[in-house]
């Protein structure tokens, strides 16, 4: 092939389905997107290999390091010694390794093999190098298909049947040379040599044993590429040529090739290939890729089990020879991605694929409906980036305005096809309680990222629920022009809509876009987006919890609670006397946390600041997550104390204060055994021990009563926990000495159950128990225990032991009598007064 085009690169891949010639339908439907193409093999154009090469006959191997790319590249079409630069006068420049040809990817090296010992003129028409066979690994070519999965797969090529001969306007001392680029699509660049054959077979790369990828029923293609002929004279004295040796190959509408049988005798080499007159298929309009009329010099032959033989050559001798899967006719595009956005004006292109109000599969439980997921948007990983919400926290509001994406792949000229589309518009029809104001809310943003202008033809629609959007003609050529270029081979140019969530919105809203292409032969292709899921916010709700005391249960006011978002201060709430700790108005999502930030006096948080979590349901629920929190209740634990005890001896009757009552103070060790630790007695402001109250179980007893009290027979028994306060030992059936619980006259029930009586002679008194309190005129707590007891009862004197009545009146009638003339005489003596005034 004389003239390549300088920014062709090799490509083989393989397009499934393919569309074939004739039998193609006009009118063919995608599927969603994120479903694959179809594409069995994707040849990477970046991929280097380290290439090995063996000669059967001993041709001389060289590796180019290619550092250097020769020729014009600057020139498209090439010049006329495009393809002779490797000779240097009469023999091939081997030792020369710091270079690159030109249409190779620079910097990724070359591998090739010269024939040193051969003239190409030598050769006439056509000699077969008797013998030689060409053996190449690549170790890395891109992916294929492999049990419905791609997996990185190498490439065993074998080039065998290599016919030498005379090269049209060249030295005749040249030596034939076929090099390959390290790149697998970069290609292959010859001279000297008319044809050969070149077998491929594919390896999973990922498999210790090289396990050949098998592409039966998957109907893949491979295409030979810019088949060009001579533009004057005998054209198939300088045509380039491939085939498989059948009349399989498909062409493109409006071909200029055509399927030969036989050749003529010169040319025996060519039988069974496809060639043709290039006539007005011109170097400088058409032989490049991306050209409207580059199909027409394209051929594809199907590929099928786990190798596939062409063969390929150029009658003129030398030639730079181009593979590829792309179709020589219309092929399916690849569905568009729809994603959903908040409307600000930081939501340019940039943000086409963040996706981050998208809540599909939050219902289901299952993963996005999107297939190009961006790195800290995805909400299905856990490593989001700041400010992005998992999906139960994405909502949008009644009254809001949000941007849909919709983003179009292009055809990729170098994987897919050759023939670009001339019409292009999309579909969207909103749902109920979703709305567009009009065409100017409409963006449409080029493959470079840029606005195109005059977007839209006038007959197009976005009103309401119904978009309708047809590109106008200069936005499609835009479009096309750009996707020429290799750095946007594929990829997408963005629709941007900015759509209103009315009043009457579903609380699930759900969308989804299709595209339509047309082109010149009357093809059509529409393909569908993926589904996208908005949800409306839910009412806010109050998050509420009860403080007490661990060791009294009492509720506990005055502490501080702060709730916290993903870090973030939320709001502060207080306990109240009831203890009720109350956060207000907050939204249902994950990432709340809560603290105690303050604590009650003379208490400590049992959690030490620790933040716990909490979710909120959308329908309310509140979810203690860290079992921190349990039946709506959280503790504080009292400061541990080192109480002494205070015990007041009472009268059951008048709980008065007995004085001269004796008790003993025992501890019970870890075997039981109760040690005395101190003998105290009562006074009438009671009496204070002075063994400090460390954790443990102690024991009272009565040793001595005041006088005509009883001395209580039992004995009394409580308990210290590790915060310096008694536990419940006791029990509210606990009967006294008169057979009643006074379960309902008891001034402090908790107190009464801290502390507990073996005996059945205790009377009952409103303040026995055990607590702590403020005891004595300064006020000092201490574990204060109230100890009734009761009078010993006198028993009455019989009648018949009464002694009998002696004597008189004695003077008590004279003392009557006396006091009765007293009284006469202070009479007489007032009124006498009265009258002398």
């Amino acid at each position: 092939m004389r003239k390549k085009i300088l920014q062709m690169l090799m490509v083989l891949v393989l397009v499934i389905p393919i569309t074939f010639a004739g039998f193609r339908s006009k009118s063919t439907v995608a599927g969603d997107a994120g479903t694959n193409q179809g594409q069995a093999l994707i040849i990477d154009p970046d991929a280097i290999s380290n290439v090995t090469m063996h000669s059967s006959t001993g041709g001389e191997i060289s590796k180019f390091n290619g550092a250097n790319q020769t020729g014009p590249q600057e020139n498209r079409w090439g010049g006329g010694d495009l393809q002779t630069w490797a000779s240097e006068g009469n023999n091939i420049g081997w030792r020369d390794n710091n270079r690159t040809y030109m249409n190779f990817l620079n910097g990724a090296g070359m591998t090739g093999v010269g024939y040193t010992r051969l003239k190409s003129n030598d050769g006439g028409n056509g000699k077969i190098i008797d013998n030689e066979v060409l053996t190449l690994n690549y170790d890395n070519v891109g992916m294929a298909l492999k049990d419905g999965h791609y997996v990185t797969v190498g490439a065993d090529v074998k080039v065998s049947n290599i016919i030498y001969g005379s090269e049209s306007g060249v030295a005749p001392n040249t030596n034939p040379y076929i090099i390959f680029s390290d790149n697998l699509y970069s290609g292959v660049l010859y001279g000297g040599i008319k044809a050969m054959d070149i077998n491929f077979e594919f390896y999973d790369a990922t498999s210790q044993a090289h396990e050949k990828i098998d592409f039966t029923g998957l109907e893949g293609e491979l295409s030979f590429n810019s088949l060009n002929g001579n533009q004057g004279g005998n054209y198939i004295e300088s045509t380039e040529f491939a085939g498989d040796g059948a009349d399989d190959g498909q062409l493109s509408d409006g071909t200029i090739l055509s399927y030969h049988k036989y050749a003529d005798q010169n040319h025996w080499y060519m039988n069974g290939t496809y060639y043709g007159w290039n006539g007005s298929f011109t170097y400088k309009d058409d032989d490049y890729l991306g050209a409207k009329r580059f199909p027409v010099a394209t051929v594809s032959f199907p590929l099928s089990g786990t190798s596939n033989d062409f063969t390929f050559g150029s009658a003129w001798g030398r030639a730079w020879t181009a593979f590829s899967s792309s179709s020589p006719f219309p092929v399916q595009q690849s569905a568009p991605t729809k994603t959903v956005e908040p409307a600000d004006n930081s939501q340019g292109f940039d943000q086409r694929y963040d996706n981050d109000l998208d809540v599909f599969g939050l219902q289901e439980g299952s993963k996005w409906d999107f297939s190009n997921p961006q790195p800290g948007h995805n909400p299905d990983d856990n490593d989001l980036a700041a400010g992005v919400l998992p999906k139960n926290e994405r909502y949008v509001d009644k009254g809001g305005s949000y941007y849909y994406y919709i983003n179009q792949p292009t055809i990729n000229l170098s994987t897919q096809g050759l023939v670009l589309p001339t019409g292009m518009d999309i579909f969207d029809d909103l749902q109920d309680g979703t709305s567009v104001n009009g065409i100017q809310d409409v963006t449409l943003y080029g493959l470079d990222g840029r606005e195109i202008g005059n977007p839209f033809a006038y007959n197009s629609q976005a009103s309401g629920q119904n978009i309708h959007l047809i590109l106008s003609d200069s936005a499609v050529n835009t479009i096309n022009e750009q996707s020429k270029q290799k750095q946007y081979y594929g990829k997408d140019f963005t629709v941007r809509i900015k759509y209103h969530v009315d009043n009457d919105a579903p609380n699930l809203i759900q969308n989804k876009a299709m595209s339509h292409f047309t082109y010149d032969n009357n093809d059509e292709f529409y393909a569908m987006s993926n589904k996208v899921d908005t949800q409306l916010r839910p009412d806010p709700v109050n998050v509420s919890f009860t403080k007490y005391d661990s060791v009294t249960s009492k509720a506990l006011a005055d502490a501080t609670f702060t709730l916290y978002h993903k870090g973030e201060f939320v709001q502060n709430a207080i306990s109240g006397a009831d203890g009720q700790v109350n956060f207000t108005n907050v939204a249902p999502g994950s990432g709340y946390t809560i603290q105690e930030t303050g604590v009650p006096a003379n208490y400590t948080d049992p959690y030490n600041g620790r933040q716990f979590n909490v979710e909120i349901t959308k329908d309310g629920q509140i979810k203690w997550l860290d079992n921190v929190i349990q039946n709506n209740r959280y503790p504080d634990n009292p400061i541990q104390k080192h109480y002494i005890l205070h015990l007041d001896k009472v009268n059951a009757d008048d709980a008065h204060a007995l004085e001269n009552a004796e008790f003993k103070l025992f501890k019970l060790d870890a075997q039981g055994q109760a040690k005395e630790l101190e003998t105290v007695t009562t006074t009438d402001s009671g009496v204070d021990f002075k063994t400090a109250m460390d954790p443990g179980t102690y024991q009272l007893q009565e040793t001595k009563s005041p006088a005509k009290f009883d001395t209580l027979k039992g004995t009394f028994t409580f308990k210290i926990n590790e915060f310096g306060r008694p536990e419940k030992v006791g029990d509210d059936q606990f009967k006294f000495a008169d057979g009643d619980t006074h379960t309902r006259k008891i001034d402090d029930p908790e107190s009464f159950k801290q502390i507990s009586y073996d005996g059945d002679d205790l009377p009952f008194n409103k303040a026995y128990g055990l607590k702590v309190a403020e005891v004595g005129e300064d006020h000092v707590e201490k574990l204060q225990v109230t100890i009734p007891d009761q009078l010993t009862p006198i028993p009455p004197v019989p009648d018949e032991v009464r002694l009998p009545k002696t004597g008189g009146n004695g003077f008590l009638p004279y003392l009557i009598g006396a006091a009765v003339l007293v009284v006469l005489a202070l009479i007489v003596g007032f009124g006498f007064r009265s009258r002398k005034r």
